[in-house]
C-alpha cells in the first residue's frame, strides 16, 4: 500500500487522493479478514484532492491471478484509498462504492473491508470498516469505524 501511495504521488500531486484493492482471505465464522496483498489504482480509476472513485480495468484479470497463484485461498476482501488532507472516515463516495460492491456480481460478498489512509502531522491515521450486507444497503446502514493512529509511521 505504501509503495502505491509513493507512486501515486509522484504521478500526481501528494494531495490528490489515490487507492486500490485489498486481497486476502475472509472466514465469516471467526468474523475476520486477512489481507494478503494489495494493488494500486487500475488504470481507469478517478484521483483527485476531492475523490478517489476505484476504477474496474483489470481488475477481474488481477483477482483471478491471485486466486490462481494461492490455489484458491487469496480472494478480493475489499478496497483502500487515502483520505490525504482530511480524517480517514467513509465519504459518501466511499458508502456508495461499498454498496456497489456488496450487491454486485454472481455471489456478492456477505462482508467487504474497506481501509482509509489519512495523515497527522507526527504519522499515519489508518481507518478500517467493516460492511455487512445485511446490516448495510444502498449505501446506508450500519458502519463501525475503527481509527489507529500510528506516530512516527510515514510512507
Amino acid at each position: 500500500m505504501a509503495a502505491a501511495i509513493r507512486q501515486g504521488r509522484r504521478k500526481r500531486r501528494a494531495e490528490c487522493e489515490t487507492g486500490g484493492l485489498l486481497f486476502g482471505k475472509r472466514d465469516d465464522a471467526l468474523r475476520v479478514i486477512w489481507v494478503d496483498d494489495v494493488i494500486g489504482p487500475p488504470p481507469d480509476s478517478v484521483c483527485s484532492p476531492e475523490k478517489f472513485v476505484c476504477g474496474i480495468k483489470g481488475t477481474q484479470e488481477a483477482t483471478k491471478k491471485r486466486k490462481e497463484q494461492s490455489r484458491g485461498s487469496m480472494e478480493f476482501v475489499g478496497m483502500w484509498h487515502t483520505h490525504p488532507q482530511d480524517v480517514p472516515l467513509p465519504s459518501t463516495t466511499d458508502l456508495s462504492g461499498m454498496a456497489q460492491i456488496l450487491a454486485s456480481g454472481e455471489a456478492p460478498p456477505l462482508r467487504s473491508l474497506l481501509v482509509i489512509v489519512g495523515w497527522e502531522h507526527d504519522g499515519i491515521l489508518l481507518g478500517t470498516s467493516v460492511f455487512n450486507r445485511g446490516l448495510f444497503r444502498g449505501g446506508n446502514g450500519i458502519v463501525g469505524v475503527a481509527i489507529n493512529h500510528f506516530p512516527g509511521l510515514k510512507t
